[in-house]
């Protein structure tokens, strides 16, 4: 527990926070990005009317699990974000800061 703070308190010291949310977005993007390639075969993230989603191409994990390859950036930068926001839940400027 020791280093979790330690850690938290240094990432936050050198302005890691708005790292951390700008990784979450891009992480989040990228995610959504391959859902839609899985999903339609193509990039644009579009899909014409009455399109069928294709299935051919790479496997697809089930569509409830969360843990699948695709998702692992995504879940690694959210664990981040829990344990700092974890740390710094009782302090009132932190909010703002994480707000911003």
């Amino acid at each position: 527990m020791h280093w979790i703070c330690t850690n938290a308190r240094t990432l936050r010291s050198v302005d890691g926070v708005a790292t951390l949310a700008v990784a979450l977005k891009d992480a989040q993007r990228r995610y959504h990005l391959a859902w839609y390639v899985v999903r339609f075969g193509r990039t644009d993230g579009s899909e014409a009317a009455g399109e069928k989603p294709s299935h051919s191409g790479p496997s697809v994990a089930a569509p409830n699990d969360q843990y699948d390859e695709r998702s692992e950036e995504l879940m690694d930068v959210l664990a981040m974000l829990y344990f700092v926001v974890e740390v710094f839940r009782s302090d009132d400027t932190f909010g703002d800061e994480l707000s911003e």
